[in-house]
């Protein structure tokens, strides 16, 4: 037996000795492939990144098992609604998971919302560098998804199809690891050109400075320091400084930024006329009859007590489509309501009436009979048919 096992062991030493070469090679290529592997492994985890935090979680916040990521705008009427359902998912499993939302859009405008909002509760940051976007092929938004504690995409989807189950089932999977702060990853913030970018004009003795785009931007129109500065399309910015709505308008699909002294109105139309004389636009007016319905309330009474509307401190447009079927108003009175309505619906409103009051509203668009049954049982309107003559604006290249 003794014989029997010291063969054993002497074939086995000489079979060692003979492929102790080929041995070291394949544990040296074993070493590698592991290491390669956790590398893989680290760096195909989920990193998120952002510019500038609103509000930034604390690390204990960080250390959470399962953090919820939302990719939103606010220009996003979706992105928006879903809001209220995660913060409610929020206040039941904020212990075992982080809910951060994350915009491309510029820290201001997302503040803005914020105070609007009263949404200081709520993790907020930006990334204007669109790497989450590239990263993880966002096509759309909102786009949202959990990571578990390895940094990995453990669910993904549209914010309002994320229930309480899916939370309870990866809390009872994860929850009692402890999460990587470092799933975020600070990137530096781009400094943003002003002046170099801009062309300068000086018009009837006002210096005019402005930029033109390729693809569409946002639509915005505000005063700061005496100034106006919009973004957006020709359409857009004419109508504003023409003080008409967008129906009236024909323009080019350009879009551009632009920053003017804030005069008063018929001062700001005729430089802005003057400026696009100089860079070969031409402008025609003409005057037409249109087909416009005049809004007037049933019951005012109603509308001060109705608690499908929400009174904002801060009066101001903001206008969310949610799709092709629904207009997310926020923050609008009865008046800027029904502008708004007409450029989004192409059917002529105007309200008439003296309240002042600023609701949120949510229009069908669907079709006109729809639109106008809801504006007469829901919103107790009064709907009268009228002509009026209306300035048309037309502009083009000059050729």
């Amino acid at each position: 037996m003794q014989r029997v096992i010291w063969n054993l062991i002497f074939n086995t030493s000489q079979l060692y000795k003979k492929n102790f070469k080929a041995n070291m090679t394949r544990t040296f290529f074993t070493k590698i492939l592991v290491i390669v592997m956790l590398t893989f492994s680290f760096y195909g985890s989920a990193q998120v990144y952002v510019n500038n935090w609103i509000k930034a979680p604390a690390k204990a916040d960080l250390e959470k098992p399962l953090v919820y990521v939302d990719f939103w705008a606010t220009w996003c009427a979706p992105c928006v609604s879903s809001m209220p359902h995660t913060r409610g998912l929020e206040q039941r499993f904020g212990d075992k998971v982080l809910f951060v939302y994350i915009s491309n859009e510029p820290e201001y405008k997302i503040r803005e919302f914020v105070k609007r909002k009263q949404y200081y509760d709520m993790y907020m940051a930006n990334e204007t560098e669109k790497q989450n976007f590239t990263q993880y092929n966002i096509h759309a938004i909102p786009d949202a998804f959990i990571l578990d504690p390895g940094g990995r995409i453990v669910w993904r989807g549209h914010p309002a199809k994320l229930t309480s189950g899916v939370l309870k089932t990866l809390i009872a999977q994860y929850g009692n690891r402890k999460g990587n702060p470092r799933r975020f990853v600070k990137l530096g913030q781009k400094n943003e050109k002003t002046t170099d970018n801009y062309r300068h004009a000086r018009i009837h003795g006002q210096k005019i400075a402005y930029t033109v785009f390729e693809e569409p931007v946002p639509n915005n129109c505000e005063r700061k320091d005496g100034k106006l500065l919009c973004t957006g399309s020709l359409k857009y910015m004419f109508a504003r400084l023409a003080g008409t709505d967008e129906l009236s308008v024909e323009a080019p699909e350009m879009y551009g930024k632009l920053v003017m002294p804030d005069k008063d109105p018929e001062t700001n139309r005729e430089l802005f006329k003057a400026l696009l004389k100089k860079n070969h636009l031409q402008i025609a007016e003409k005057s037409e009859k249109n087909q416009i319905y005049v809004l007037r309330e049933t019951d005012t009474s109603s509308w001060l007590n109705r608690r499908l509307y929400q009174y904002a401190e801060n009066p101001g447009e903001t206008i969310f489509m949610a799709d092709d079927v629904s207009l997310i108003i926020d923050n609008a009175n009865p008046a800027q309501m029904a502008k708004i309505l007409s450029e989004q619906s192409g059917i002529l409103f105007r309200y008439d009436g003296r309240l002042q009051n600023v609701f949120d509203w949510n229009l069908p668009l669907g079709n006109k009979d729809e639109l106008f049954k809801y504006l007469k049982n829901e919103l107790n309107f009064r709907i009268e048919p009228a002509t009026e003559e209306q300035v048309v604006y037309r502009i083009y290249k000059n050729n």
